[in-house]
């Protein structure tokens, strides 16, 4: 079987950029909290309670995060737009991803069992979709579809090969 030919649009980069900073600032905000705690109720109370290495650990903790998480923000949606490829044919949905591990999937047209679109407010005002297709034995989520790529998609593969529509 070919290679699958299309792609996902730039501007999907954008979306996963934004989603990737803003999962990182929730874990470094998070971190800043459990620090806070730790140092107001353990410390204080019971100074001799944990261990001396344990503090600066703690203290350290949120900037390394960070420095990982903004590496990863950077790096990992331009490395999945490169590497991510869908397609449609007579056979079904073919989908080659993967960043570090490369994954192919075939679902075929006759084990479809649903087609979900859905856009997020962030997705709409980048102008994407995403849309998840589910057979009986897995699923795969294409994340960052063209809104009118996404529309075709779940209209195609709604319909059975024989021309009648899914109930």
């Amino acid at each position: 079987m070919p290679e699958p030919r299309r792609r996902l649009p730039g501007r999907v980069r954008l979306y996963w950029h934004v989603t990737a900073a803003w999962a990182v600032t929730q874990a470094v905000v998070g971190l800043v909290v459990v620090r806070a705690l730790v140092d107001r109720s353990v410390t204080s109370r019971w100074p001799d309670m944990l261990p001396s290495w344990v503090t600066p650990t703690v203290d350290r903790l949120p900037w390394a995060v960070a420095a990982v998480g903004a590496f990863y923000a950077v790096i990992h949606p331009n490395a999945r737009f490169r590497r991510f490829r869908w397609d449609v044919n007579e056979a079904g949905l073919y989908v080659r991803d993967g960043w570090l591990v490369r994954r192919w999937t075939l679902l075929p047209r006759e084990g479809v069992q649903g087609v979900d679109r859905r856009q997020s407010a962030l997705q709409a005002l980048v102008g994407i979709s995403s849309v998840k297709v589910r057979t009986t034995r897995q699923s795969v989520d294409l994340d960052g579809l063209d809104a009118d790529d996404a529309a075709a998609l779940q209209a195609e593969l709604s319909v059975r090969p024989f021309g009648q529509q899914r109930v």
